[in-house]
Parts: structure tokens; C-alpha cells; sequence
């Protein structure tokens, strides 16, 4: 468990950042899945986890809308920024 980019960067909580890396490629697990199994102790139960080889990570633990999920928090920052761009110009003005 641990960041898309990033395995050894690993949230304690649960979070659609938290990609499992026994699969190829490196995919964000379902909230429900990293709550009973990747941030538990019972992670060594994963049948996920207990695979020797790369595999594909199920579809029905994969978390949907990965791509979009993360890049919202991207786009509300960059929001933020032309805002506070507008509302500097328009005071200096």
C-alpha cells in the first residue's frame, strides 16, 4: 500500500491516494477493502497479498473514478490560485 507514484509513501487511513502495488499496474483499492485488509493486520490474508506473481487487481476491488478523484483536489488549487491572481490585481489596481 502506498502512493500511485510513490510505494513507500503509504496513508495509515483510508483514502483513494492508498494504491495497492502487488498488482501491475499499481491500482487504488476499493475504501471498503483497505478497511478490512490493507491497513489491518489481517492484510496478510489478502488474496491479493498473498499472490507470488504480479497480477491484475480485480475489478471488484479496484476504486472507480480513480483519475477523476484525484485530480479534483489538483483543479480546486489551481481555482484557488486565479482567485487570489483576480483579487490581487484588482487591489494593486
Amino acid at each position: 500500500m502506498g502512493s500511485l507514484d510513490d510505494p513507500s509513501t503509504a496513508r495509515s487511513f483510508v483514502t483513494n491516494l492508498n494504491c495497492c502495488h502487488h498488482v501491475r499496474p499499481a491500482t487504488a483499492v476499493k475504501p471498503e477493502h483497505q478497511h478490512v485488509y490493507c491497513l489491518t493486520y489481517r492484510h496478510v490474508t489478502c488474496r491479493i497479498y498473498q499472490h507470488d506473481h504480479e497480477i491484475t487487481l480485480p475489478s471488484r476491488q479496484k476504486q472507480q473514478g480513480q483519475q477523476v478523484q484525484i485530480a479534483l483536489p489538483v483543479l480546486l488549487l489551481c481555482m484557488i490560485f486565479i482567485l487570489a491572481a483576480v483579487i490581487l490585481t484588482s487591489v494593486t489596481w
